[in-house]
Protein backbone atom coordinates (compact mmCIF):
# COMPACT_ATOMS: atom_id res chain seq x y z
CA UNK A 1 0.00 0.00 0.00
CA UNK A 2 1.29 3.69 -0.80
CA UNK A 3 0.32 6.60 0.46
CA UNK A 4 -2.37 8.72 -1.31
CA UNK A 5 -0.45 11.41 -1.70
CA UNK A 6 2.24 8.80 -3.57
CA UNK A 7 -0.54 7.42 -5.70
CA UNK A 8 -1.16 8.30 -9.04
CA UNK A 9 -3.12 11.31 -9.97
CA UNK A 10 -5.77 9.28 -11.59
CA UNK A 11 -5.91 7.30 -7.86
CA UNK A 12 -9.13 9.84 -6.85
CA UNK A 13 -12.31 7.98 -5.77
CA UNK A 14 -12.19 7.00 -2.19
CA UNK A 15 -14.01 3.32 -1.47
CA UNK A 16 -15.65 1.40 1.01
CA UNK A 17 -16.61 -2.20 1.78
CA UNK A 18 -19.46 -3.01 -0.27
CA UNK A 19 -19.03 -0.82 -3.10
CA UNK A 20 -18.69 -1.55 -6.82
CA UNK A 21 -16.39 -1.00 -9.30
CA UNK A 22 -17.45 -0.05 -12.95
CA UNK A 23 -14.40 0.28 -14.97
CA UNK A 24 -15.85 3.15 -17.47
CA UNK A 25 -13.18 2.30 -19.43
CA UNK A 26 -14.48 -0.22 -22.23
CA UNK A 27 -17.31 -0.96 -19.97
CA UNK A 28 -18.44 -3.70 -22.33
CA UNK A 29 -15.72 -5.91 -21.30
CA UNK A 30 -17.55 -6.00 -18.15
CA UNK A 31 -14.93 -5.28 -15.61
CA UNK A 32 -16.99 -5.22 -11.99
CA UNK A 33 -15.86 -6.24 -9.04
CA UNK A 34 -17.37 -5.61 -5.56
CA UNK A 35 -14.99 -4.69 -2.53
CA UNK A 36 -14.64 -6.75 0.34
CA UNK A 37 -12.17 -6.08 3.72
CA UNK A 38 -10.95 -2.83 2.13
CA UNK A 39 -9.07 -0.94 4.46
CA UNK A 40 -9.94 2.33 5.12
CA UNK A 41 -8.52 5.59 3.73
CA UNK A 42 -8.12 3.27 0.18
CA UNK A 43 -8.73 5.23 -3.34
CA UNK A 44 -8.96 3.78 -6.90
CA UNK A 45 -8.44 5.14 -10.36
CA UNK A 46 -11.04 7.55 -11.51
CA UNK A 47 -11.17 5.12 -14.82
CA UNK A 48 -13.90 3.34 -12.15
CA UNK A 49 -16.98 4.47 -10.94
CA UNK A 50 -17.71 3.84 -7.50
CA UNK A 51 -21.42 2.72 -6.95
CA UNK A 52 -22.65 2.46 -3.16
CA UNK A 53 -25.27 0.22 -2.18
CA UNK A 54 -28.52 2.25 -0.30
CA UNK A 55 -30.86 0.77 2.28
CA UNK A 56 -33.22 0.06 -0.27
CA UNK A 57 -30.39 -1.78 -2.12
CA UNK A 58 -28.72 -5.26 -1.47
CA UNK A 59 -24.91 -4.34 -2.97
CA UNK A 60 -24.76 -7.72 -4.59
CA UNK A 61 -28.30 -7.63 -6.39
CA UNK A 62 -26.65 -4.04 -7.69
CA UNK A 63 -23.58 -5.65 -8.63
CA UNK A 64 -25.35 -8.84 -10.31
CA UNK A 65 -27.54 -5.99 -12.21
CA UNK A 66 -24.37 -4.50 -14.02
CA UNK A 67 -24.39 -7.87 -16.17
CA UNK A 68 -27.45 -7.62 -17.45
CA UNK A 69 -28.72 -6.66 -20.81
CA UNK A 70 -31.33 -4.12 -19.39
CA UNK A 71 -28.18 -2.31 -17.69
CA UNK A 72 -25.35 -3.48 -20.64
CA UNK A 73 -27.57 -1.96 -23.03
CA UNK A 74 -27.52 1.51 -21.67
CA UNK A 75 -24.77 1.28 -21.22
CA UNK A 76 -23.54 0.31 -24.42
CA UNK A 77 -25.97 3.95 -25.28
CA UNK A 78 -23.68 5.96 -23.62
CA UNK A 79 -20.84 4.88 -25.11
CA UNK A 80 -18.77 7.26 -27.43
CA UNK A 81 -18.20 5.89 -30.66
CA UNK A 82 -14.59 6.51 -30.91
CA UNK A 83 -11.51 3.59 -30.89
CA UNK A 84 -11.75 4.05 -27.45
CA UNK A 85 -15.48 3.23 -25.92
CA UNK A 86 -16.20 5.03 -22.18
CA UNK A 87 -18.80 6.35 -20.86
CA UNK A 88 -18.29 8.68 -17.48
CA UNK A 89 -19.41 9.18 -13.84
CA UNK A 90 -22.35 10.99 -14.93
CA UNK A 91 -23.35 8.04 -17.25
CA UNK A 92 -23.09 6.05 -14.45
CA UNK A 93 -25.00 7.80 -12.63
CA UNK A 94 -28.50 8.07 -14.94
CA UNK A 95 -28.27 4.30 -15.41
CA UNK A 96 -31.40 2.74 -14.56
CA UNK A 97 -31.94 -0.25 -12.13
CA UNK A 98 -35.06 -2.27 -10.91
CA UNK A 99 -35.52 -2.46 -7.43
CA UNK A 100 -37.95 -4.73 -5.77
CA UNK A 101 -38.10 -4.34 -2.23
CA UNK A 102 -35.06 -5.69 -0.34
CA UNK A 103 -36.23 -9.24 0.74
CA UNK A 104 -37.08 -10.23 -2.85
CA UNK A 105 -33.39 -8.62 -3.79
CA UNK A 106 -31.76 -11.11 -1.38
CA UNK A 107 -34.05 -14.23 -2.65
CA UNK A 108 -32.64 -13.17 -6.39
CA UNK A 109 -29.16 -13.09 -5.26
CA UNK A 110 -29.44 -16.47 -3.50
CA UNK A 111 -30.73 -17.89 -6.79
CA UNK A 112 -27.92 -16.74 -8.82
CA UNK A 113 -25.29 -17.84 -5.94
CA UNK A 114 -26.96 -21.26 -5.89
CA UNK A 115 -26.65 -21.74 -9.63
CA UNK A 116 -23.26 -20.47 -9.50
CA UNK A 117 -22.65 -23.12 -7.24
CA UNK A 118 -23.93 -25.30 -9.60
CA UNK A 119 -22.41 -24.27 -12.38
CA UNK A 120 -19.16 -24.44 -9.96
CA UNK A 121 -19.44 -27.92 -9.76
CA UNK A 122 -20.33 -28.95 -13.29
CA UNK A 123 -17.09 -27.13 -14.51
CA UNK A 124 -14.81 -29.18 -11.92
CA UNK A 125 -16.64 -32.82 -13.04
CA UNK A 126 -15.73 -31.49 -16.66
CA UNK A 127 -12.43 -31.16 -15.71
CA UNK A 128 -12.52 -34.30 -13.79
CA UNK A 129 -13.80 -35.91 -16.62
CA UNK A 130 -11.36 -34.22 -19.25
CA UNK A 131 -8.11 -35.99 -17.34
CA UNK A 132 -10.00 -39.38 -17.52
CA UNK A 133 -10.17 -39.02 -20.86
CA UNK A 134 -6.45 -38.27 -21.34
CA UNK A 135 -5.32 -40.78 -19.13
CA UNK A 136 -7.36 -43.40 -21.00
CA UNK A 137 -6.42 -42.19 -24.46
CA UNK A 138 -2.56 -42.51 -23.05
CA UNK A 139 -3.36 -46.59 -22.24
CA UNK A 140 -4.71 -46.69 -25.49
CA UNK A 141 -1.36 -45.39 -27.07
CA UNK A 142 0.93 -47.18 -24.59
CA UNK A 143 2.34 -43.74 -23.43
Amino acid sequence: MIKANNAPSRARRGVRNGDILLSTVRPTLKAIGILNKVPSNVVVSTGFAVLTATPVIYPLFLYYQLFSNFVQEQIISRMGKGSYPSINQRDVKELKIYCPKIEIQEQIVAEIQNEQKIIDSNKELIKIYEQRIKVKIADLWNE
